[in-house]
């Protein structure tokens, strides 16, 4: 069970995170996937990327599973154009 002690602890190492993140993409063009990509390879779990990066566990999933098989960037690419699609209420 975590206390609220855990809870400030947890909240504080998930910012030094990001702001170490925000130190390595300097010029702020370090595409999310890529953020997701070094987080990932830190030997976060996606639960704790989207902690770090403010998004919803399942987009990051979703974007890790898509890296993981080897489809990079178009994937992404075609995954974020269907989501939009999708909003825009366009089939």
């Amino acid at each position: 069970m975590k206390t609220d002690n855990d809870t400030e602890i947890l909240k504080r190492l998930d910012t030094i995170v990001f702001l170490l993140l925000e130190l390595k993409d300097r010029d702020g063009k370090m595409p999310l996937k890529d953020k997701i990509k070094l987080l990932n390879d830190a030997g976060l779990n996606y639960t704790q990327i989207a902690n770090v990066l403010g998004r919803s566990p399942g987009s990051v999933a979703v974007q890790l599973s898509v890296l993981k098989k080897g489809k990079g960037v178009q994937a992404v690419e075609e995954l974020k154009e269907v989501g939009e699609k999708k909003e825009n209420g366009i089939q």
